[in-house]
């Protein structure tokens, strides 16, 4: 290696991915602790003398090899392998930690959810970048395929093609999830410039299009998930076209105002008139970034607070759409409401009970109606045609035989 900071950082992560696969297992005598401790303290010394030498040369180029070295130090420094996250979550939560998924697991990306950048670390990147050129100038594969999942806009373009599933030398699909294919994400029709969905609502193209995408990723990770990863043939497809859904749908951004601005307009305009389909295609961004932190990579840093914020502002929008429109527009849309409400008080689960019951008073006042006669199944038979699958059922049922109780006890 051209750095041994790099070769003792990659060992210090090694070590640590490790010991997180077998988390509550490792006494503080066991070698692999020792192993971690003692790179993690060499990689320390030699980037150190490093970092020196290149901030004493600001005009020498930045090595590769520097760059990753602080980043997985960064990444890596801050895990308590011994701990549970998020135990101390103000208000209480249902669940103790979401289930991580196949995808993540198959990349290693769950360790991300242990994650708390120092700013030590942040502060020596952004010298290095700014010394480098800014991010333009970063190589753009120097830090793998891993898309950082956030909720902000990607500062850099899309690396991944979109590319068809449905291909021998891809994907081999069977009955059933050539079943799944015709219903999931069929609410959205055939994306276009402009799509209309079956209710008639039109929503942005971009949206529809990249959901249907995300639709058909899910039914490949189903079928995995029941027969074995032996059913896909070239998983780069799957994984790239994963990637490139999520990359659209933050590249996209927020179609409607922040949630201040929302409030502040209502205040300002009394006989406000609501663009249905922009805020409905707000909402479906929002409860697919949600599902994509629910489903593909579940691996949303919770010290970040973007789990919390995605759920609050869908459940703001939510609110507005529900003030907004009248009842004919209502009749519209309510199918589409109710899959994002059920998408956000599953998310909430995770955040805190004072969330979750916010969520679950919105869809005992506005989104039961005829439905709180259906069971579950005739429910989920709805949710489908958006984006759902049968990892979400148990949560979503949860969710609706409370919703089912608070009505009752009114």
């Amino acid at each position: 290696m051209e750095s041994r900071a790099a070769f003792y950082v990659q060992i210090f992560a090694a070590s640590s991915h490790y010991q997180l696969q077998r988390r509550g297992a490792l006494s503080s005598t066991d070698p692999l602790v020792t192993i971690r401790q003692r790179s993690k303290a060499l990689a320390i010394e030699k980037l150190r003398s490093e970092v020196d030498v290149q901030l004493r040369y600001p005009s020498k180029p930045v090595p590769d090899a520097l760059m990753m070295t602080i980043f997985t130090l960064a990444v890596n420094d801050s895990i308590d392998v011994s701990s549970s996250i998020g135990d101390n979550l103000e208000g209480g939560r249902e669940e103790t930690v979401v289930p991580i998924g196949y995808l993540a697991k198959c990349r290693d990306m769950q360790i991300y959810s242990w994650v708390d950048f120092g700013k030590g670390h942040m502060d020596t990147i952004v010298k290095l970048f700014e010394q480098s050129g800014g991010m333009a100038a970063i190589n753009g594969s120097l830090f793998g395929i891993v898309l950082p999942l956030n909720d902000l806009p990607p500062r850099v373009p899309c690396q991944w093609k979109l590319r068809p599933l449905r291909h021998p030398k891809a994907w081999r699909p069977d009955d059933k999830a050539i079943e799944m294919l015709l219903i999931a994400g069929a609410y959205f029709g055939q994306p276009t410039k402009a799509s209309l969905n079956s209710s008639g609502l039109e929503l942005d193209g971009q949206i529809c299009e990249t959901i249907s995408v995300l639709a058909g990723c899910s039914v490949v990770l189903d079928h995995i998930q029941r027969v074995g990863p032996e059913v896909v043939v070239d998983p780069h497809v799957w994984m790239g076209n994963c990637n490139w859904a999520c990359h659209k749908l933050l590249s996209i951004g927020a179609l409607v105002a922040a949630t201040r601005e929302i409030c502040e307009e209502a205040e300002g305009e009394e006989n406000r008139v609501l663009d249905i389909s922009v805020y409905c295609s707000e909402l479906c961004r929002l409860a697919a970034l949600l599902y994509f932190d629910q489903i593909i990579f579940p691996t949303f840093n919770p010290q970040a607070e973007i789990k919390s914020r995605l759920t609050s502002r869908l459940l703001d929008l939510l609110e507005a759409v529900q003030e907004g429109i009248d009842s004919h527009g209502w009749a519209m849309v309510c199918d589409l409401v109710r899959w994002a409400a059920l998408m956000g008080a599953i998310s909430s689960m995770a955040i805190g009970v004072a969330v979750t019951d916010r969520y679950i008073t919105f869809i005992a006042n506005h989104c039961m109606g005829d439905t709180m006669h259906w069971g579950w199944d005739a429910v989920r038979d709805r949710l489908v045609s958006f984006l759902w699958v049968p990892d979400l059922d148990q949560r979503g049922q949860k969710i609706w035989q409370r919703t089912c109780e608070t009505i009752k006890l009114k």
